[in-house]
């Protein structure tokens, strides 16, 4: 009897342990949903702080937004009181800035036709004296070819290595003397440069 009763204790014991491992499985695979729909209103949770908090903020933007509208309208409103009979005032103005308007373009046409003479005036400059120091370089070529053409005339003594000769003649392509020598019967002749 005592057994029969350890048996069935037992068997209740099993069977209540096969009924909770069963009720553990199923909890525990409803974990995983209910694990994800906790991430899932999480991230809504979140979105919707953050939606408050943006919704606040645009709140006290629109207040303030309506209070610098109102201010503009009474200031608009003060300006427009204060400009009452100012009508002649502005005519005047425009007249004078019409005035103001052409003389502008007149100096500014003015300013246009002075500023291309004086380029045209500038590059002539710098032609010309680019020019003038061409033919100074031209000069001084010249007046040296001159100034060594005088000593090479004919009949002019000369003092070279061989002593002192006399020019017989002067060969202007390559600045050649032809020189007598003092030496030699008939005298020699050479060249030199």
């Amino acid at each position: 009897k005592r057994i029969h009763e350890f048996k069935m204790k037992r068997f209740e014991l099993l069977t209540e342990l096969d009924i909770f491992s069963q009720v553990l499985n199923a909890l525990h695979k409803e974990s995983y949903m209910f694990e994800s729909q906790l991430a899932d209103l999480e991230k809504d949770l979140d979105r919707t702080s953050k939606l408050l908090s943006t919704f606040q903020s645009m709140k006290l933007l629109w207040q303030q937004a309506s209070l610098i509208q109102s201010q503009a309208e009474r200031d608009k409103k003060k300006a427009e009181m204060n400009t009452v009979g100012l009508w002649a005032d502005v005519k005047e103005c425009q007249d004078r800035t019409t005035i103001l308007h052409d003389e502008t373009r007149t100096l500014l046409r003015f300013k246009l036709i002075t500023d291309s003479k004086l380029d045209y005036q500038q590059k002539s400059v710098k032609f010309r004296t680019a020019h003038l120091l061409e033919l100074q370089r031209k000069h001084e070529l010249v007046s040296r070819k001159a100034e060594s053409l005088r000593y090479c005339q004919p009949g002019n003594l000369v003092y070279t290595r061989f002593g002192q000769c006399y020019i017989t003649a002067f060969r202007q392509k390559d600045d050649m003397l032809l020189i007598v020598l003092p030496f030699g019967n008939p005298p020699a002749k050479a060249y030199i440069h």
